[in-house]
């Protein structure tokens, strides 16, 4: 067992290949543990998109013991929640309960992975609330234009739709996908346990230490090929104003141009003070909603800038952004406007560790995705030390030299 200790955390790693991220806190009285498994949703097999969340919900609502009904009820009577689902890169599992209950947690950590359920009922239940998700989300203007864009950037590979899959492919699926998908893909080698609270690290490593899952190595969706081809789709039905989405390839959470990158975003994008808000809405009115859209994947990522609002074509809006680029590629930004974004993308990164269960996802989602849980400390720090010339190489690499995904929906 390797152990590593920053000043906040310690972090441990079992023999079973399981990892262990724990800080000790009394107050609030609160016990918060999240659960990564590495797969998520980019390593389900195409065609049963949704299959990795509606998994790691089914999983973390029941038991082989106790039926759906049984352990809500169990967990609305002790103050306790328990919740599951996946990510692009992962699945998701979040335990938390009051000290007092702590003893029980932990029995419900150890039951929910020891005594996993398949239950058809609960299947049915979660995949009716599952389908009328993904059925909102194909209703939002944005979300459509997004979800098109990443299809176009990622062609076949399976980062290339929404977590919560559609309704057709969430209808298709069965109890048999459910468990193929659990003994193909959990596996203690890489889970990731990180936990802010009463918990002691040895009562995880009791916990984890001996749980029994199914002896396979972890996987993650595989290398992203630059395959995509840049052009333009226009979907067509009855809106209120226009959606329209600039994307481009970006890095990886794992590239030496990470941080820069998330800082171009927020430079551009990320709030009233940004450059589209102020010159593309305030100066020219082409809409109502304007910024960029940045996530952070464990191979290659996409940048997106989007447009909400009255400009019915969108050449207005690709007009614009080209010419903002182009200004921070030529010239930079000033050193105040470059303190200003500084300060709005640490603030914001701060408010986002308010809570312990905040602060216990950052550190395993930073993980799971290879960066370390050390990478959020490290983090304000890393945003600091941005220069100008990073961010105009930035402007120059990932948007001057890359021809764009650009979709639109209007009526």
């Amino acid at each position: 067992m390797a152990a590593d200790r920053s000043n906040k955390f310690q972090k441990i790693k079992l023999s079973n290949g399981c990892k262990i991220i724990q800080e000790k806190r009394e107050l609030p009285p609160l016990s918060v543990v999240k659960v990564l498994i590495p797969g998520g949703s980019g390593v389900e097999p195409a065609g049963k998109e949704g299959l990795a969340n509606l998994t790691g919900r089914l999983l973390s609502a029941q038991t082989a013991d106790k039926d759906i009904y049984e352990f809500s009820q169990l967990l609305e009577d002790n103050g306790i929640k328990v919740s599951g689902g996946a990510g692009t890169d992962y699945l998701k599992f979040t335990f938390m309960a009051p000290n007092e209950k702590k003893e029980l947690l932990l029995n419900l950590m150890r039951e929910l992975f020891h005594l996993p359920g398949f239950s058809e009922e609960a299947l049915a239940k979660l995949k009716i609330q599952q389908a009328s998700q993904a059925d909102s989300r194909k209703d939002s203007s944005q979300a459509s234009v997004r979800d098109r864009a990443r299809k176009l950037i990622y062609g076949n590979h399976p980062y290339n739709h929404h977590t919560l899959g559609s309704r057709k492919s969430i209808e298709e699926l069965n109890q048999a996908d459910v468990k193929d998908f659990y003994n193909s893909f959990f596996s203690l080698d890489q889970l990731v346990v990180s936990a802010v609270g009463a918990i002691e690290i040895d009562e995880l490593e009791e916990v984890f230490g001996s749980l029994k899952l199914p002896a396979v190595e972890a996987s993650y969706a595989p290398p992203v090929k630059s395959f995509y081809t840049p052009e333009r789709k226009i979907i067509t039905r009855q809106v209120d104003q226009p959606t329209h989405v600039l994307a481009y390839p970006a890095p990886s959470i794992n590239s030496e141009d990470y941080v820069s990158t998330k800082l171009f975003s927020t430079l551009l994008g990320g709030g009233m003070s940004s450059l589209l808000f102020e010159e593309l809405r305030e100066k020219q009115s082409l809409g109502y909603q304007v910024g960029s859209y940045y996530p952070s994947y464990r191979q290659q990522s996409l940048f997106m800038f989007y447009l909400g609002g009255g400009d019915p074509e969108g050449e207005k809006f690709c007009e614009g952004i080209k010419a903002i680029v182009e200004g921070i590629s030529d010239k930079g930004v000033s050193e105040e406007k470059l303190s200003g974004v500084k300060e709005y993308l640490s603030g914001n990164f701060q408010l986002k560790h308010e809570t312990f269960a905040d602060t216990a996802a950052h550190r395993g989602f930073y993980e799971i995705l290879g960066r370390g849980a050390e990478f959020d400390e490290q983090y304000p720090r890393l945003v600091g030390e941005v220069s100008n010339d990073e961010i105009m190489a930035i402007a120059d690499n990932l948007i001057q030299e890359s021809e764009p995904v650009f979709v639109t929906v209007r009526s």
